[in-house]
């Protein structure tokens, strides 16, 4: 009786706890039952969003301006979809520049859809598309799938990562941050990337820097863009940052020349030569993303040596 009594008592406390709390849910254990809070709701722009509890989120990836999580968003009256939300941490206004990418860079093919862009107590909040699978250049570098036996491939990730930065700028816009964890290849079907024969697509993402376009920003972007291709071919470990310091441009031919050689050998002459120029460029001059995805889109145009 002494035992019955105290399940009896048990079980009246967590109706109790159920009762007190309606917005926790319940899971079933045995005979007993316990709760865990549901997500908290917002309004984003045009969506209602889930923001679970920090020890409950999925988190996809954290950066220098805040945390990406998988959470569930709904628009209307539509139906509840999985999206990636992005949580800032007061950094910089990252708000801003993804109000402006919905704006100004919906549509982008080689691009992640920003859906919207709020601030919510005090907190930065985007709500993205949500990129299934996608693993980052920098990723599959690390991989070693860049190679002489993978061309095909190189030349597609060059054209469509120069393609997704051309398109920003002819938008009148930079994104601001171009290196090779914010470029991604996304596979064209629902299946994780596994080969390099795989069907994939790059896409750019994390908008929080975008900004106006200038000759000076515009040229600071495909510089990176360059240095990005530079780091897919390299061989071993190499300081990248040294190709961004301007200074380089005061270079003589020789010295650009063989600090490019000396991070990725097994490029071609032409190559080298190539992206010396666009990583090189004396400022007040601007080269375009488009001419980088023309080059790499020529099959007669030598990748490797």
């Amino acid at each position: 009786m002494l035992l019955l009594g105290f399940l009896l008592a048990t079980l009246s406390l967590f109706y109790c706890c159920v009762e007190a709390f309606p917005n926790l849910s319940q899971h079933e254990y045995g005979i007993f039952r316990l709760t865990k809070r549901a997500p908290t709701q917002f309004t984003c722009g045009s969506y209602t969003v889930q923001l679970p509890d920090e020890e409950e989120q999925d988190v996809l990836g954290e950066g220098y301006f805040g945390t990406v999580i998988k959470t569930q968003a709904i628009r209307g009256n539509g139906a509840w979809r999985s999206i990636a939300l992005k949580i800032g941490n007061g950094r910089n206004n990252m708000v801003a520049g993804n109000t402006d990418a919905k704006s100004k860079l919906s549509g982008n093919p080689n691009g992640v859809d920003v859906l919207a862009a709020c601030t919510v107590g005090g907190v930065g909040y985007v709500v993205l598309e949500l990129l299934r699978e996608a693993v980052t250049i920098d990723t599959m570098t690390g991989w070693g799938w860049f190679t002489k036996d993978s061309e095909w491939l190189l030349r597609n990730t060059a054209r469509d990562a120069s393609k997704a930065v051309q398109y920003i700028h002819d938008r009148q816009r930079v994104h601001g941050d171009v290196s090779r964890v914010n470029l991604v290849l996304v596979p064209n079907g629902n299946e994780a990337i596994c080969s390099v024969n795989d069907p994939m697509t790059v896409k750019i993402i994390d908008y929080d820097d975008v900004q106006r376009a200038t000759v000076e920003n515009i040229a600071k972007d495909v510089r990176a863009l360059a240095i990005t291709i530079i780091a897919m071919m390299m061989s071993g470990e190499h300081d990248l940052t040294d190709f961004e310091d301007v200074s380089f441009t005061t270079q003589s031919y020789q010295q650009k020349y063989s600090a490019i050689q000396a991070t990725m050998p097994n490029a071609s002459h032409k190559l080298i030569e190539f992206l010396a120029a666009y990583i090189f460029v004396p400022a007040g001059q601007c080269y375009s993303a488009a001419t980088l995805e023309q080059a790499f889109a020529r099959t007669d145009f030598p990748i490797f040596a």
